[in-house]
């Protein structure tokens, strides 16, 4: 059993240990703060200074899983970058890339937005560089099955987990849907992009920066 003396010389220690860590902690925090206000993106356009455009040395390839689909279909499109260099350059962690898509008249068709994720805008050090992405597409822009798709994506977080069971809301949801309202044959196309550069780093880092088009995939519509 401790006396009076050694119980008030434990308290003291506990409250020295106490503070000292509080100020680790505090110290920890305002550091990752400070390491997080370093990395900073911007506009390639902006800091010539910081990029290399390795649009010439790299190759872009779209797949697609088949090349027949019918409506109300998901179509998964993925998408990988290749870059080979002699030396290390900064690249996004996540490949970015826009759809194109024309008919069999050789008219664009639109792409519609439905869901829109939050993508991280990190940067990674590498020489030789395979980047990859995929978008999940509706085939067709159906009314109610997109009224269907709002609804589920919108629903309340707080509603018992056996109501999105019930209605198989753990599902995948499509990011975009394919305008279109005819059968028919598509040609579907992407080009990668990166037009962004992590300005904080090293005075030799540079961010790679790129504008590549893949190859043209075909695929038909069917009822």
């Amino acid at each position: 059993m401790l006396n009076r003396t050694e119980d008030i010389s434990l308290s003291r220690i506990i409250g020295i240990l106490f503070h000292l860590s509080l100020a680790v902690a505090v110290c920890c925090v305002s550091a990752i703060a400070q390491e997080n206000n370093r990395i900073r993106v911007g506009l390639a356009s902006q800091h010539p200074e910081k990029v290399v455009d390795v649009s010439d040395r790299a190759q872009v390839k779209a797949f697609l899983p088949k090349s027949e689909y019918r409506f109300n279909e998901l179509l998964v499109l993925d998408v990988g970058m290749l870059v080979s260099s002699d030396r290390e350059y900064l690249y996004p962690r996540n490949l970015r890339f826009r759809i194109e898509i024309l008919d069999d008249r050789r008219n664009r068709v639109s792409i519609r937005n439905l869901i829109s994720f939050e993508r991280s805008a990190g940067f990674e050090p590498q020489t030789t560089a395979m980047l990859r992405g995929s978008s999940l597409l509706l085939v067709g822009c159906d009314e109610k099955t997109l009224n269907s798709i709002s609804e589920a994506a919108e629903s309340d977080a707080e509603t018992d987990e056996r109501y999105f069971f019930s209605r198989n809301l753990f599902r995948t949801f499509p990011e975009n849907c394919i305008d279109i309202k005819r059968p028919g044959t598509l040609e579907i196309s992407v080009e990668a992009i990166n037009e962004h550069a992590l300005i904080d780093g090293g005075p030799s880092d540079q961010t790679a920066i790129f504008r590549v088009r893949s190859n043209k995939l075909k695929i038909k519509l069917i009822k």
